[in-house]
C-alpha cells in the first residue's frame, strides 16, 4: 500500500510538473549555473588529470542538472575557498556540502541524498585511545573548514586541533605519528584509507555521539528557486534509477546509507510541484508584481551584503581585538559587581603573574590591606560615579625586586568594571633618574654661575688697570711714547684687553639669560629710531667694508613691548655679523607687522652665505661658521647666541636662511602680545620686569 501511495505521489507530481512545464516553457530558456567542487576528497569530489572536476558529488550534480534541464560549469578549489565563494555569490551551488546549524544562516540545502556518522580513526600502534573520552590533551587533526572541525572545536579536549586542507593529508600524517587521531566522516574515511592503501589506520567501532552528517546540495540562501529545480531533478534521477547506477560506479563496496529513497523522492517531488505551481500563478496572475519583486530581491540581497560585510567586520575586529591583546604590556581584570575577579589577561612576561586561583574572589582577598582598601575605593568611586579611577601601588616581585603598577578602573555596564594594570616601574625608575639628573644640571649650572661671577671680579679688576693705564699710554697724557713702536704696542693691548672685557661680559650675559636671573625691563620702544640709531653706529664699519646698508620701513610702524638694550644688543650682533662677512655687498634691515600679527624684523644681506651644516650649528655658544674669516675680523662666537636667549626670553624667535655665495637672512620675529598701539597703551601704564604688566 505504502507503494502504491509512493507512486500515486511520483505520477501525479510529475503530472503537475510536465502541465505546468508544458504552458511555461516557450518563455524559459536553459539556465547555466556554476558550481564548485573539492580538489581531494575522493570518491565523492577529486580533479581528473587535466584539471576537471569528478566524483560520485559531481556525477550526480550533473545528472540532476541535465534533468532539470540545467547546464552546469565546475569550478575546482580548496574546500574553504568553494564554500567561501558560494557564500560570496561566486559560485551558484555546491555539490557535497554537509547540513549544519551553523551553515543554516547562509545557505539553503536540497533534500540530503547521502548519510554518514562521524568516526575517531587512529593508528594500530598508536597511544590507547578507546572512545573520545581519551581524546583530551591529544594532536586531533582535521579538515580545515569541515563540519568535523567544527565538531571538534566544540568538544572539550584542549587545544590541540591540526586543521589540515584536506583528509588525506590527515591520514598520511597520522600514520606517520604526527597526530594521535583524525576525525572525520567514516564513510569517507574508509574510503580515503582503501584508495590510499593505508592499512595502519583504522576507526574505533563506536561513532561520535551527535556527529551525523547529512550531505545535499547546497545554495546560497535566497536562492529558492535553484533549489527547487535541484530537488525536482533529484526526485527524477532517482526515480529513474540514474541514482543507483552512480551509486554503484563510484562506491560499489559500500552499502547504501542515507535518507530513504521514498522520502527524498516525496519531498523532492512536493517541492518540485510547489515550484512550478507557484511559477505559473506568478507567470498568469503576478506579472505585473515582478518588478516589485525583483527589487525587493535587489535590496534583500542588498541587505545580506551588508549583514556579511558586519559578520566580516566583526570577525576582523574580533581578530585584531585577540591580537592587540597578545601585545598589550598591560595586565586586564573584569571585575563583578561585588569586586569579585571574573576574568583576566596576563601579559607573556608579567613580573607578577595570576593563575586560576583568583578566580571568584574579591579584591580585598587578594592584594595586601592597605592596597585592597585603595583598590575597593577606587573601585566603588567608577562604579558609583562611572568615571574612570587611577591609583599607584607597589607589589613584590617573583625576584624580590618591587614592582611599581599603575591601576586604572572603568565600570561597565553589567555594573562591574574593567582594571587595566600596568607595570611603570621602569618609568618611575627613569622619573627618579631625570629628577636626580635635573638637580645635578642644575647643581651644575649653579656652581657655573657663581665661578663666573667669582672669575669676573677676579678678571676684570686687573682688565681695567689693563685697559685704563693702556688708554693714558695711547692718549700720551703723560708724554709720549718711545720709541714709536711701542706705541703699536700700547694700542694692541688696549684693544686686546677690551676685547677680552667685552667676552667676558657676553659669557657673563649669556650664563644670566640661561639661568633665568637677566629679568626684562620692558617698555614701548620706538623702533624704528632703535633700528637708525644701530645704522649711524654701524656705517663707517660698512664703509671700510664697502657694504652699503639700507633700510626699509613702513610707516606707522607699531611700537614694541620689551627690553631696550637687549633689542640693541640683538640688532648690534646682527648688523655688525652681517657686515663683517659681506664685502663690497649690500645688507639691508626691514620690519613690519607679520600674519600672525606679531612683529619681524629681518637683516639680509649678499654676502659668503652658510651652508646647512653650518646652520645646523649656528646659535651655539662659540660656534664659528667661518673660522679664518672670524679671527680676522674678530668675534668669540656669542653674539648669535646671545641672540637666540634673549629673543626666545621675549617669546619670540630667530630663523635663519642662506645659500653660499649668494648671502644671509636672519628673521627676528616677536609675537603679537608684544605689539602695541597707541590706544591700547595710555600713559599710566606701569611696566613690571619679566614680561608682565599692569595698571
Amino acid at each position: 500500500m505504502r507503494k502504491l501511495q509512493f507512486l500515486a505521489q511520483v505520477l501525479a507530481g510529475l503530472t503537475i510538473g510536465l502541465t505546468v512545464w508544458a504552458t511555461v516553457a516557450p518563455a524559459r530558456a536553459t539556465t547555466v549555473i556554476r558550481a564548485g567542487s573539492e580538489l581531494d576528497y575522493p570518491p565523492f569530489a577529486m580533479v581528473t588529470a587535466d584539471g576537471e572536476a569528478a566524483g560520485f558529488s559531481v556525477e550526480l550534480m550533473r545528472a540532476v542538472a541535465d534533468a532539470a534541464n540545467l547546464e552546469v560549469g565546475f569550478r575546482v578549489g580548496p574546500w574553504s575557498e568553494i564554500l567561501a565563494a558560494l557564500r560570496a555569490g561566486e559560485l551558484d551551488a555546491l555539490p557535497f556540502v554537509a547540513i549544519t546549524p551553523a551553515r543554516a544562516g547562509t545557505l539553503a540545502f536540497s533534500v540530503p541524498y547521502v548519510t554518514t556518522y562521524g568516526a575517531v580513526f587512529v593508528r594500530a600502534e598508536g597511544p590507547a585511545i578507546a572512545g573520545p573520552a581519551d581524546l583530551a590533551g591529544r594532536r586531533i587533526a582535521v579538515m580545515q573548514d569541515d563540519v568535523a572541525h567544527d565538531y571538534v572545536r566544540r568538544q572539550d579536549w584542549g587545544a590541540g586541533i591540526v586543521a589540515v586542507p584536506d583528509l588525506a593529508t590527515a591520514f598520511r600524517q597520522l600514520a606517520a605519528g604526527r597526530h594521535h587521531a583524525v576525525v572525520a566522516p567514516r564513510l569517507q574515511g574508509l574510503l580515503l584509507l582503501q584508495d590510499a592503501g593505508i592499512e595502519a589506520v583504522m576507526p574505533l567501532d563506536a561513532d561520535l555521539p551527535d556527529f551525523r552528517l547529512d550531505y545535499a546540495f547546497a545554495v546560497k540562501r535566497g536562492n529558492d528557486e535553484l533549489l527547487a529545480e535541484l530537488n525536482g531533478g533529484l526526485a527524477l534521477v532517482m526515480a529513474d534509477g540514474t541514482y543507483d547506477r552512480i551509486y554503484q560506479a563510484w562506491l560499489p563496496s559500500q552499502s547504501p546509507a542515507g535518507v530513504p529513497r521514498e522520502t527524498v523522492m516525496m519531498a523532492a517531488l512536493g517541492a518540485l510541484a510547489t515550484f512550478l505551481l507557484v511559477l505559473a500563478a506568478m507567470y498568469w496572475r503576478q506579472r505585473r508584481l515582478v518588478a516589485a519583486v525583483t527589487a525587493r530581491g535587489n535590496e534583500l540581497a542588498r541587505l545580506a551584503e551588508r549583514l556579511e560585510q558586519a559578520r566580516r567586520a566583526a570577525e576582523k575586529a574580533y581578530a585584531e581585538e585577540r591580537a592587540l591583546l597578545r601585545v598589550l604590556p598591560d595586565r586586564m581584570f573584569r571585575l563583578d559587581p561585588e569586586g569579585r575577579y571574573i576574568d583576566w589577561h596576563t601579559p607573556e612576561g608579567a613580573a607578577v603573574p595570576q593563575d586560576e586561583r583568583l578566580r571568584g574572589k574579591r579584591i580585598d582577598e587578594v592584594l595586601p590591606a592597605d592596597i585592597a582598601e585603595a583598590a575597593m575605593a577606587a573601585f566603588r568611586r567608577a562604579t558609583e560615579t562611572g568615571s574612570v579611577e587611577t591609583f599607584e601601588y607597589v607589589l613584590p616581585g617573583p625576584t624580590g625586586r618591587s614592582v611599581a603598577l599603575e591601576a586604572k578602573i572603568a565600570p561597565i555596564p553589567d555594573g562591574g568594571a574593567l582594571a587595566v594594570v600596568r607595570d611603570v616601574t621602569i618609568a618611575r625608575d627613569r622619573e627618579t633618574r631625570l629628577a636626580r639628573a635635573a638637580d645635578a644640571v642644575a647643581e651644575a649650572s649653579a656652581a657655573k654661575s657663581r665661578f663666573l661671577a667669582a672669575m669676573s671680579h677676579e678678571l676684570r679688576t686687573p682688565l681695567n688697570a689693563i685697559i685704563g693705564f693702556s688708554d693714558l699710554m695711547r692718549q700720551e697724557i703723560y708724554g709720549a711714547v718711545q720709541p714709536a713702536k711701542y706705541a703699536q704696542y700700547v694700542e694692541d693691548i688696549h684693544q686686546s684687553g677690551s676685547d677680552l672685557l667685552a667676552l667676558i661680559n657676553n659669557v657673563l650675559d649669556l650664563s644670566k639669560i640661561e639661568a633665568g636671573k637677566a629679568p626684562l625691563r620692558e617698555e614701548p620702544l620706538d623702533l624704528a629710531e632703535i633700528i637708525a640709531q644701530r645704522v649711524r653706529i654701524l656705517r663707517p664699519l660698512a664703509e671700510d667694508q664697502g657694504t652699503r646698508l639700507r633700510v626699509d620701513l613702513p610707516p606707522g610702524l607699531p611700537r614694541l613691548l620689551a627690553d631696550q638694550l637687549q633689542v640693541q644688543q640683538m640688532l648690534l650682533n646682527l648688523l655688525s655679523n652681517a657686515i663683517k662677512f659681506t664685502s663690497d655687498g649690500e645688507v639691508r634691515t626691514a620690519a613690519g607687522p607679520d600674519s600672525r600679527g606679531g612683529l619681524t624684523i629681518t637683516i639680509s644681506d649678499t654676502g659668503i652665505g652658510m651652508t646647512e651644516e653650518q646652520l645646523a650649528h649656528l646659535g651655539e655658544p662659540f660656534y664659528q661658521a667661518n673660522v679664518g674669516l672670524a679671527r680676522t675680523a674678530g668675534g668669540t662666537g656669542l653674539g648669535i647666541a646671545l641672540v637666540t636667549e634673549m629673543v626666545a626670553a621675549h617669546g619670540g624667535d630667530i630663523r635663519f636662511e642662506s645659500e653660499p655665495g649668494i648671502g644671509t637672512r636672519v628673521i627676528l620675529r616677536f609675537p603679537p602680545e608684544r605689539v602695541l598701539t597707541d590706544d591700547a597703551w595710555p600713559a599710566e601704564r606701569v611696566y613690571a620686569s619679566g614680561g608682565a604688566f599692569r595698571r
